[in-house]
């Protein structure tokens, strides 16, 4: 196997749908559509690296996979949900975040680990009329190391 990245990204809607345990929440690969939810969680963009490993006949290499995933909270209301969709937002991450340094560091067995490496929140209203809602998204930046050995 040359990469494990399209394994990862797959593996990690799986894990997120366990971590979250929470069937009004959308969990999707990709962008997002149709939107079925207020809360949504993506994987998005994963972008790999790779090093040499040691040297040796299979001529290994560590590749360090970077895997994004977009959490979007929307709230109907004013300014007053701006806080509430953050917070929510922060729940969705940390169950995410939880699952995979405490739960299972290895997507299954798929990597050597699996861990949040940072996360960002943007917020905005949902029009000109911030009365019509909130939302908060959080990107988090996951970051899987593999050995890849042929």
């Amino acid at each position: 196997m040359a990469t494990a990245a399209g394994a990862v990204r797959t593996a990690f809607k799986s894990m997120m749908v366990t971590a979250i345990a929470d069937t009004a929440v959308q969990v999707e690969v990709g962008y997002p559509w149709p939107q079925t939810s207020a809360d949504i969680v993506s994987v998005g963009r994963v972008v790999v690296g790779l090093e040499p490993g040691p040297m040796g006949p299979q001529r290994q290499r560590v590749e360090t996979i970077t895997v994004e995933v977009l959490i979007s909270v929307f709230r109907p209301g004013g300014q007053e949900q701006e806080e509430i969709a953050s917070a929510r937002a922060y729940e969705l991450l940390d169950a995410v975040e939880h699952h995979t340094r405490m739960v299972d560091q290895t997507l299954g067995g798929l990597v050597q680990s699996c861990l949040l490496t940072g996360h960002e929140l943007d917020s905005a209203p949902f029009s000109d009329d911030t009365g019509q809602g909130r939302t908060v998204e959080v990107l988090a930046t996951f970051e899987a190391k593999n050995r890849v050995r042929n």
